[in-house]
């Protein structure tokens, strides 16, 4: 399993240089930052767990785990309403809004996401357990020792991306990141048709010619 202080070492390998460390370690991060806002295969989830609690109007905010770090885009939430899991309907701020100039309390029916909030109306009268699918940014590298998909299932994307960078500047090698570029999107197509292999359905359709 590569680790981030592998992903860097590759990096200064490529360069054939051991000065720029703090450099490639920056590279390393932004790339992942910039990578980010793409969906893949491995940056979403569809089993990220909030508890729904009286006393909180309603309100959460949804605290980062050990590998997610936030949401980017929320798919669908669903709350366990008895034995079932119930999916609510998104609405959009305004209507939350209206809707919680009067206070009412029970079972959640719908939901909405602003300024990195969950809101819920009616606001819930017990607790719920509640399910949120979507994509997601992982939680930063930090120490050498870390590892995440961006460090293995993308590891080839992201140490293209760094070195490009890098080339560009401090080094400003404008070729040599020219071709660090082609390879970076070279992965990135790569990663993009894995993405989509893996989300096939896997049938057939009609065809009528």
């Amino acid at each position: 399993m590569s680790t981030f202080g592998d992903l860097k070492t590759l990096v200064a390998q490529d360069l054939s240089r051991s000065d720029l460390t703090s450099q490639i370690s920056a590279a390393v991060l932004s790339s992942i930052q910039d990578h980010s806002v793409e969906r893949f295969y491995f940056n979403e989830t569809r089993d990220f767990s909030i508890s729904l609690t009286t006393g909180s109007s309603g309100i959460y905010a949804i605290t980062p785990t050990s590998t997610i770090q936030e949401f980017i885009k929320i798919d669908w939430i669903r709350v366990q309403i008895g034995s079932q899991w119930t999916r609510l309907d998104r609405i959009d701020s305004d209507n939350m809004e209206e809707f919680k100039s009067a206070t009412t309390t029970g079972q959640p029916s719908w939901w909405t996401y602003v300024a990195d909030r969950l809101s819920f109306y009616p606001e819930p009268g017990s607790t719920y357990s509640a399910r949120i699918a979507g994509h997601v940014r992982l939680v930063a590298l930090s120490a050498d020792a870390d590892t995440n998909a961006w460090t293995n299932a993308a590891k080839d994307l992201i140490r293209y991306s760094a070195l490009k960078r890098v080339l560009a500047f401090p080094v400003r090698n404008a070729e040599a990141a020219l071709g660090a570029a082609t390879m970076e999107a070279q992965q990135l197509d790569t990663l993009r048709r894995e993405t989509d292999r893996r989300k096939r359905q896997g049938r057939m359709a009609a065809y009528y010619g």
